[in-house]
């Protein structure tokens, strides 16, 4: 590869980073809070579940899949305001 090549692999992130406006800066602060809100309300109910019941592996499970659901969600809609700037 050559040092231009390198340079505009290195530097593309940065430029991707930039182009985001400061509602879409907000608004992905407000989803990362958000989540981390639920996670926490999801590990309080299950330590809550593991003390009466040893039967709750379901609902980590479930837990764990909308957690993972609502982060893809939240990131491709971060993205596509990353394209949408362009």
């Amino acid at each position: 590869m050559t040092i231009f090549t390198t340079l505009i692999l290195t530097s593309t992130p940065a430029l991707l980073s930039a182009a985001e406006t400061v509602g879409e800066k907000v608004e992905e602060k407000a989803n990362d809070a958000k989540r981390a809100t639920k996670r926490g309300m999801n590990r309080v109910e299950e330590k809550i579940c593991e003390a009466t019941d040893k039967n709750c592996l379901d609902e980590k499970l479930k837990n764990r899949a909308e957690e993972t659901k609502d982060i893809i969600k939240d990131k491709a809609k971060e993205g596509k305001n990353v394209l949408d700037n362009d």
